[in-house]
């Protein structure tokens, strides 16, 4: 299944390589506190796979695809989030090129 995903900017690229994905959850709340971010699937220290982040009232901030607007992270949209959150248990090794 191929899914459509944004990465890092340049100035703050996505880590690259083979990882184990070492714990997952159903949300976190951003740095600044003024956004949430769902299904994330940790894979070295604070870089994630996860959703498009959200406000804290639920609605899309930056729904850009297959672009590099995040500070590392790889984003979905909300369904793809949910569907690697399910398939993609702890420890599995994933590669990021």
């Amino acid at each position: 299944k191929r899914l459509d995903c944004s990465t890092g900017e340049l100035t703050t690229p996505t880590k690259r390589g083979t990882f184990k994905i070492v714990n997952k959850g159903k949300s976190f709340i951003g740095r600044s506190k003024n956004y949430v971010c769902y299904n994330y699937l940790t894979y070295s220290g604070s870089y994630l796979l996860h959703s498009f982040p959200y406000s804290l009232d639920n609605e899309v901030l930056d729904d850009r695809i297959n672009d590099r607007v995040s500070n590392g992270c790889v984003r979905f949209s909300l369904k793809d989030s949910k569907y690697l959150y399910d398939i993609i248990p702890c420890e599995t090794t994933i590669i990021l090129n």
